[in-house]
């Protein structure tokens, strides 16, 4: 993914859909996703494998998106944590 202009940055979600986030937050902030990977999730710290791991989180479960840096989703899970999933494990509602 690469930006354009200097507040606007393209985004490629699961599925293959794009867009443009004007506001640097994620183009599917305020949306919801499902975790849709076979053996689930991890919630992270942060936006990479090296973050230490919060909890795993099941394949089915509804997430909120909150925010989006590169291939990774700021999201918040239904008992009300917040941080980061890799964008490939979830599909946007």
């Amino acid at each position: 993914m690469s930006g354009i202009g200097k507040r606007n940055i393209a985004v490629q979600y699961a599925g293959g859909n794009t867009g443009v986030d004007n506001n640097n937050n994620g183009g599917e902030t305020g949306k919801t996703a499902i975790v849709c990977c076979n053996g689930g999730a991890n919630l992270r710290q942060g936006p990479g494998l090296n973050y230490q791991v919060i909890t795993p989180v099941g394949k089915g479960t509804t997430v909120s998106i909150v925010g989006q840096q590169a291939d990774w989703c700021k999201v918040t899970i239904p008992d009300g944590r917040s941080g980061y999933m890799y964008i490939k494990a979830l599909q946007m509602q």
